[in-house]
């Protein structure tokens, strides 16, 4: 309500704004629930009195690498985005391997990170009532609610469903033995995205659920596929076979272009699913008219436009066409644009790829208003697109990537008022976008990457502008600010941003954002701001201070590539505990530094350093769950000492690199060793301990003759050595 007045800043709005979202997400006892205070107050005591004597589980006293285990199961979950309900992964493995350990070890670990957490153990064999039990248990310890009434387990899958929505919840599982627990007790399609459910599972569980799966697609499939007609048999198969390793929005726009579900083949009705290779002159004897066709050229046709004929000889059909790809032919013409030719108007899905001689697009195309796609990419010919384009009001997706030589676009753009994806990227002529593209209200994700000629962006205000790609616009000067506070994710690499940056913090729900650095030396005041952003990629020489960016604590992966003014301090890393990945490039940093930041950013699971003056990386003891690490042209680095949670490591091009150590008495996960080009190393110590080593890369090490104990890795698939004379 104080938005409008002058007497509070907008940092200070902001900063309320951010106070009350969290306390929005404080959760615990709701007082809608309890008709008295008193029964209120006790619960909310007894809530209190729960998180601050929980107890720990107790665990093995001399465990064998459990904490590498954890490590590698949080780094797992920390990776993994559910993007529907709770992510969930299951602990599998033989009897004995500690997997109950694992658990209770990752639950002690991490379970304050949760408005609430419990561990249920023992529910090997587990029905019925005792099921019910466990539901009564849940209840109690994630939402606080008294569910003494439940009856049956679909009673309380009910309550589950409704209690345990909005928190962020651990909840692990151990000793699942039976499909119909999990169905009982997960409820995983109501949690929070960030809530995390662990089943420990039993290898008979997995043994018999395999079994079941196999046995029950089988079966399925036999019976729905014996009631299937010849044709729909022969779709079934034909789609099996083509489409199996195709693009997913390829095979999807297929489903969707055809007016069928894309989850499986039940659906299937009047459909033919055609391929011919290379083969035009028997185009016109097709017997059964298809609804989709995919034709790709070898290069031996001669074909140079699609015969209308064939559209014509459609009319006749029940199946009308809806897809229709091409790629890698010669046609300089769509096709025949006669007067009174018939086209395929019940087209969704257009597909030009690859064709290089491709100078024009019928006007006849006009025609087409059920299209949703249209794909002309890499049409290297076309120079314009005709005005009658702008009639397919339909048109979802325009993709015209690789189009080198488009110099222009229809001024009646605005009429494609359904177009929300399109891509332009790599259309090195096109100097100027049409003045009504101002007026796509629709429009979603915008590609102009590598548009190098081009200078001006005639749009403002686009309130659905999710996505906005212009890096490589080296002439763009943009003169007005974006404003869309739907923008996500805006990347503005290799191109002149100086203007648009006081008006980046005003973009609330920003979470990717890429910048060069070559006409700005610091970033704009009040970037903190920008609380949803979680992926920061900033490029080139002129950057020189990087502030406090405490208020960041979403940020997930940081890059600074190639800024050889920026000195850093390790203040710039504070309260930087989700950092996953971080890339440093030619950054300025002391080695005392270093190591502060090394302590700041400790959770993180990929680290990239290069061209950087450090002497020495000590990961051992400091980073919980780093998997990659590479370090590249770094001068004055000498050595290394292999961590456990490794599992990718590699050093290039470090000339004074001596020695490669491997600690005894720890389980290493290293799977990929590469040391190329590090001329003065000599020696990779205790290499028979990586037992899980796959790949070894030692090319240009000159100095390195023999690797002791190479001999006893046995898991090695892949080997690169440098040999001399």
């Amino acid at each position: 309500m104080h938005r409008e007045s002058e007497d509070y800043s907008l940092e200070t709005i902001a900063k309320w704004e951010e106070g009350l979202k969290q306390v929005a997400e404080i959760w615990g006892p709701r007082s809608k629930d309890y008709s008295r205070k008193e029964d209120l107050v006790s619960a909310l005591v007894a809530d209190v009195v729960r998180r601050v004597k929980s107890v720990d589980m107790e665990v093995a006293k001399y465990p064998v690498a459990i904490d590498h285990r954890v490590n590698e199961l949080h780094a797992i979950i920390n990776n993994h985005e559910s993007l529907d309900g709770a992510c969930i992964v299951g602990i599998v493995g033989m009897t004995g391997i500690g997997k109950p350990t694992i658990a209770k070890r990752y639950f002690n670990l991490h379970r304050s990170s949760f408005r609430s957490s419990c561990f249920v153990g023992n529910i090997k064999q587990m029905t019925g009532e005792e099921l019910q039990n466990t539901q009564k248990l849940l209840l109690k310890e994630l939402a606080l609610y008294n569910a003494d009434h439940i009856s049956s387990t679909d009673q309380g899958i009910k309550l589950l469903k409704k209690h345990l929505q909005g928190p962020k919840f651990l909840l692990i599982l151990d000793d699942v033995d039976d499909h119909l627990q999990l169905k009982a007790l997960m409820v995983h399609e109501v949690l929070s995205h960030e809530s995390i459910i662990l089943p420990v599972l039993l290898g008979e569980y997995l043994k018999k659920g395999i079994q079941d799966l196999t046995s029950g697609i089988t079966k399925r499939f036999q019976s729905s596929f014996v009631d299937l007609s010849e044709m729909e048999k022969n779709v079934v198969l034909d789609i099996a076979c083509f489409l199996e390793g195709e693009d997913k929005d390829v095979a999807i726009s297929f489903w969707n272009s055809l007016g069928i579900s894309s989850n499986g083949f039940m659906n299937v009705e009047y459909l033919s699913l055609v391929e011919r290779r290379s083969n035009p002159s028997k185009m016109a004897k097709l017997n059964m008219v298809p609804s989709s066709i995919i034709w790709k050229e070898d290069g031996m046709s001669l074909l140079k436009a699609w015969p209308v004929q064939f559209f014509t000889k459609m009319r006749t059909s029940p199946i009308q066409l809806r897809v229709l790809e091409l790629e890698g032919g010669l046609f300089s013409h769509l096709w025949d644009d006669q007067k009174n030719s018939e086209v395929p108007v019940q087209l969704r899905h257009l597909q030009l790829q690859g064709y290089e001689n491709l100078i024009a697009i019928a006007t006849s195309i006009g025609k087409l208003v059920h299209l949703k796609t249209l794909v002309l990419k890499d049409c290297k010919a076309v120079v314009t697109l005709p005005d009658e384009i702008c009639n397919l009001q339909s048109l979802v997706h325009l993709n015209m990537s690789g189009c080198i030589n488009l110099e222009n676009l229809p001024s009646l753009f605005e009429n494609l008022r359904y177009l929300r994806i399109p891509n332009l990227s790599g259309c090195e002529r096109l100097g100027r976008l049409p003045d009504s593209f101002v007026n796509l209200a629709s429009l979603v994700d915008l590609n102009l990457s590598n548009c190098r000629q081009l200078m001006t962006l005639p749009f403002g205000h686009l309130a659905q502008l999710t996505y906005l790609d212009i890096s490589g616009c080296q002439l763009l000067d943009l003169q007005h600010p974006i404003y869309s506070r739907s923008l996500i994710s805006l990347n503005l690499l290799s191109c002149m941003s100086f203007n648009l940056l006081p008006s980046i913090v005003q973009l609330p729900y920003l979470c990717v954002l890429m910048l060069s650095s070559r006409d700005f030396i610091k970033l704009p005041d009040r970037f903190e701001q920008l609380s949803f952003l979680h992926r920061l990629d900033i490029r080139g020489p002129e950057l020189v201070e990087l502030p406090f960016l405490c208020n960041l604590s979403k940020l997930k992966e940081m890059k600074l590539i190639g800024n050889s003014g920026l000195h850093l301090s390790h203040q710039c890393f504070s309260n930087r505990t989700l950092l996953e990945k971080l890339v440093l490039d030619e950054c300025q940093v002391s080695n005392e530094s270093f190591a502060l930041i090394c302590g700041s950013v400790s959770y993180l699971t990929s680290l990239e350093l290069c061209k950087m003056s450090i002497a020495h990386v000590n990961i051992k003891g400091v980073f919980m769950n780093l998997i990659s690490l590479s370090i590249i042209s770094c001068p004055n680095f000498v050595e290394f000492e292999v961590s456990p949670t490794l599992r990718k490591l590699e050093i290039i091009r470090c000339p004074l690199l001596k020695i490669v150590s491997v600690p005894s008495g720890f389980s290493m996960g290293l799977r990929e060793l590469t040391l190329r080009n590090c001329e003065e190393l000599s020696m990779i110590q205790s290499i028979d301990e990586l037992q899980h080593l796959e790949k070894l890369d030692t090319v240009g090490c000159i100095v390195l003759h023999y690797i002791q104990g190479l001999e006893k890795v046995k898991t090695l698939k892949e080997l690169h050595i440098f040999i001399t004379n």
